[in-house]
């Protein structure tokens, strides 16, 4: 590694015919000589995809520079200081920017990309000018801490991408300040990128002839990562990627567009002058997944041999998240309001994921399979299928056709996600207990639905410290080398924090306070010294008690104010700002474990920060602090209050000058919601992300998708009552002569004040499907008010039905459930719903002692202590007051975890697999 003393004589160089002037003052003829140049190779740290420059001013603006020993040492040559920090470059250093660098209009870009040579610059067309309007500073050394040359810390950088460019050796860091600029017109967004002759092409270049460093290091990293395992461990291959995928107006499509190779771009965006303030777009916990694309066009249905109207094929029903972010970020892109958009985190769900490309789907069997690994030895031996970095892949190319369609920034940081790097399956389990229960309400599905969709690796946790630092590389070197940094503009301020190299999982016990803090998450090394010492540096004190109403905004993954679901937005919460109790409670979920003094106990509580934006529990909410409490042993103390972000007036008093902590519900997947108690904690959203008017009346609004699958369905809701929430009705029981059964559904579960008069029209019908193999039957009830319960009236010879001679022992039982919308549309949280989609049950028939009879498919006849009942103790013993007396009951086998024996067995060619089926 080459020092910070005067490197030695490049040996690597070459001719190039350069035009000069022979003076500043000469006559316009020229002088044509050879001079023999080294290769310059260096990379454009800042400014990046994911963190782009803002130009207060176009006649002026700096870039950030890292490059390798030749350019030192023709930095040197023209230094009376070497390459000491502080020292500034003379001509020669200045001559060799003037021809490596280039700034285009974004227009260009495409062109430029594919032959950077042929391009014009809009910098320096005369060595005069770039010698008065270039300006050269050594930064020294890369370091964990960027600081430009008046030693103003402006970003830290991750550390993958340091070790990324010390291979490749490129230590030395350098400001480039370009001034005097004539054609920068504002309003717009240019690209940059630095090139030179390509020397030594090789087969991830785009050109022989003219080579990006920074282009060749992110594509070699691509291509040799892309089938990591493959190859013995070498997972460089010919079909890895060199393109974006293609992009639609509905979305990704998975094959190249050869129009957009793999590169990185520097958006330099300039605002219009009158602009003081940016608007900005807030998206966060985007979760892209490509084997969500292999759902598509999938046949299962819940309920064989029925109408798509009541069980409708499960591949067309499922939430895609990529549909999504595409859907939002169109929406954002037209908004002539929105300026720029931040994006916090959990870009993807995990770097290994399936690639709809590698296999052919037709079929839910061939599905089954595709999604099947056992173990992470089965991922390595299909590398190919479960490629490194594909979801990636996918956002940096939604990310590339926004930026080309609508020409606006965009701010990213990362989340925990972009750490993860197996997969897991649809409804992952650990020693039998689920490990993320909201993974089937993420795709809009009930638990049944999901695993019956996804088949029988639902359940796959190959990994469960899923989390390795090491995984930021894809992050850092294709989307941002920056992992925290700030952003001026005018007296507005954008300060990102990235997610840090470590997560706190399970549980979140502490063992000295005995609290619970939730299964989210929490950050255990943010905000570590150096983001506060960023923040410090941009943020001070004293600026804040100067211009208390400056748009000063901290945007991060991890939350700072967020309410466990179970806790409606509108409760008083306390949170403990204590770094070394670490008590947390049911108001900080997802928050972090460092820094939380300064956190809680400063930026929230002393107001520095006008906003701050986070995302992580794919749940919308606003929150204030209402009182901070610093007693004399100690104990810091903060008390909150959340609120709907739509449904608070900012301006109120009580908002003037306090910190807005907005949290933006989920982007990609389907998101949660509690309001006021309603759907036990477990109601749904439109995937969405909010919308920040600063200039003028600030206000918030939640910007939604429009993609039809993204409707919430109030089946999901409600399955998740009954599944995670002890149970959706109290009994569904025959009354009389066993044709009339009545179902008292657990209200308060739906509504804490569910309105009385709305409870007869809540439920449209009731329908029992019976499936056997003489093809599919069905019942339906006719549903009318008893009291505060349902009674359905059934045909005269139901119970008979149900006798073992009449339906085969191979059969099942389902029942549908139609909701009226119109009954609890008006309440708040139900007003997005759709009420259409009926909840689809397999349930079973059992008498009065918890055994089922026998028309299901079982194996043996499940226990009435199954885990799977509702009751037991003085509840089972009223259950078996009456043997005779028929329940219907979720199927206590089969009715969460479907049969994929009984669907292979019996409905054909759709289920079919190679896989080997325990029931």
């Amino acid at each position: 590694m080459v020092k910070n003393d005067t490197p030695s004589t490049p040996k690597d160089t070459r001719t190039l015919s350069v035009a000069l002037h022979a003076t500043p003052e000469s006559t316009p003829s020229k002088m044509i000589f050879k001079i023999r140049q080294p290769s310059y190779e260096a990379v454009i740290l800042h400014p990046s995809i994911g963190c782009p420059l803002l130009v207060e001013d176009p006649a002026c603006f700096s870039l950030f520079l890292v490059a390798n020993g030749n350019f030192a040492g023709t930095f040197a040559n023209g230094s009376d200081l070497g390459n000491k920090r502080g020292a500034g470059g003379g001509n020669n250093i200045k001559l060799v920017i003037a021809q490596s660098l280039t700034v285009i209009p974004w227009d260009d870009s495409t062109a430029a990309m594919k032959n950077p040579g042929k391009v014009a610059s809009l910098l320096y067309p005369s060595p005069e000018k770039a010698f008065a309007g270039i300006d050269c500073t050594c930064l020294g050394e890369l370091a964990p801490e960027l600081k430009d040359k008046n030693g103003r810390h402006l970003a830290n950088t991750h550390p993958a991408i340091r070790e990324h460019l010390t291979r490749a050796g490129l230590t030395f860091l350098y400001q480039i300040e370009l001034k005097n600029l004539e054609n920068i017109p504002p309003d717009q967004l240019y690209d940059a990128f630095w090139s030179g002759r390509n020397l030594k092409p090789v087969a991830s270049d785009l050109s022989r002839d003219v080579l990006d460093t920074q282009d060749r290091l992110t594509r070699n990293f691509v291509f040799e990562a892309f089938y990591k395992y493959k190859n013995g461990g070498d997972g460089a291959s010919s079909e890895a990627p060199r393109y974006a995928f293609k992009v639609s107006k509905e979305g990704v499509v998975f094959a190249e567009d050869t129009g957009v190779p793999l590169v990185n771009r520097h958006p330099i965006y300039v605002p219009s002058a009158e602009k003081k303030v940016l608007n900005l777009g807030h998206l966060s916990d985007i979760h892209v997944s490509s084997k969500q694309h292999a759902y598509k066009g999938c046949r299962a249905t819940v309920i064989p041999g029925v109408e798509d109207s009541i069980s409708p094929p499960l591949g067309g029903k499922v939430n895609n998240n990529a549909d999504n972010f595409h859907n939002l970020l169109t929406q954002f892109g037209k908004d002539t309001e929105v300026d720029l958009l931040v994006i916090t985190g959990d870009l993807y769900d995990h770097t290994h994921n399936f690639d709809p490309r590698s296999r052919k789907i037709e079929t839910t069997g061939q599905l089954w399979e595709a999604m099947y690994l056992d173990g992470k030895k089965a991922l390595r031996e299909r590398a190919a299928e479960y490629p490194y970095g594909i979801d990636g892949l996918i956002v940096y190319s939604l990310l590339i056709h926004y930026y080309n369609t609508f020409r606006k920034p965009v701010f990213i940081v990362s989340g925990n996600h972009e750490a993860y790097e197996y997969p897991y399956g649809i409804s992952p389990r650990v020693m039998g207990q689920r490990a993320n229960d909201g993974i089937p309400l993420d795709h809009n599905l009930t638990f049944y639905e999901a695993i019956l969709l996804y088949g029988p690796g639902y359940d796959k946790v190959l990994k469960i410290n899923n989390f390795a630092k090491e995984n930021f590389d894809w992050f850092a070197t294709v989307f941002s080398p920056l992992s925290d940094y700030a952003v001026t503009y005018g007296e507005q301020k954008l300060i990102g924090l990235a997610w840090g190299d470590g997560e706190h999982f399970l549980d979140n016990w502490s063992l000295a306070t005995f609290s619970k803090g939730g299964t989210l998450p929490r950050a255990t090394e943010s905000p570590g010294n150096a983001q506060i010492a960023l923040k410090e540096t941009h943020v001070p004190r004293e600026s804040i008690k100067k211009n208390p109403d400056a748009m000063r905004i901290l945007f991060s993954h991890f939350t700072q104010i967020n309410y466990a679901l179970d806790k409606p937005l509108t409760e008083e919460g306390e949170i403990n700002c204590n770094d070394f109790l670490e008590e947390y409670s049911s108001y900080d979920h997802g928050s972090v474990k460092a820094g939380r003094p300064e956190l809680y106990g400063d930026w929230l509580a002393q107001n520095h920060f006008a906003y701050t934006l986070s995302g992580h529990s794919h749940r919308a909410g606003l929150y204030r602090c209402l009182n901070y409490d610093d007693n004399l042993i100690g104990r810091k103390n903060m008390t909150t209050r959340g609120s709907y972000p739509e449904n608070e007036n900012l301006q109120q008093a009580h908002w003037r000058g306090r910190t807005k902590a907005l949290v933006s519900a989920s982007a990609g997947p389907i998101p949660k919601q509690n309001h006021e108690g309603e759907m036990s904690g477990q109601g749904m959203e439109y995937p969405s992300g909010s919308k920040i008017i600063l200039n003028g009346e600030q206000k918030i609004t939640l910007v939604k998708s429009g993609c039809t699958t993204a409707k919430p369905r109030f089946a999901v809701a409600c399955d998740y009552i009954d599944i995670m929430n002890g149970g959706f009705w109290e009994y569904f029981r025959a009354v009389g002569d066993n044709d009339e059964f009545e179902l008292k559904i657990c209200w308060e579960k739906i509504h804490p004040r569910f309105p009385e008069e709305k409870k007869a029209q809540f439920v449209e019908r009731v329908t029992l499907w019976m499936v056997g193999d003489a093809g599919t039957k069905k019942e339906i009830g006719k549903t009318e008010r008893n009291g505060e319960n349902l009674k359905m009236t059934f045909s005269k010879n139901f119970k008979k039905k149900f006798k073992p001679n009449k339906i085969s022992a191979n059969g099942a039982t389902y029942i549908s459930i139609k909701f009226e919308g119109n009954s609890v549309h008006n309440l708040i949280g139900f007003k997005d719903y759709d009420y259409e989609s009926t909840w689809n049950i397999q349930v079973g028939i059992y008498n009065g002692c918890g055994l089922e009879i026998p028309t299901q498919t079982v194996d043996r006849k499940p226990s009435i202590h199954s885990k799977y009942s509702r009751y037991s103790g003085p509840e089972m013993e009223m259950f078996c007051a009456d043997s005779s007396t028929l329940h219907i009951m979720r199927h206590k086998k089969f009715g969460e975890i479907p049969s994929f024996r009984f669907r292979r067995d019996h409905y054909g060619i759709e289920y079919t697999t190679n896989l080997s089926l325990e029931t």
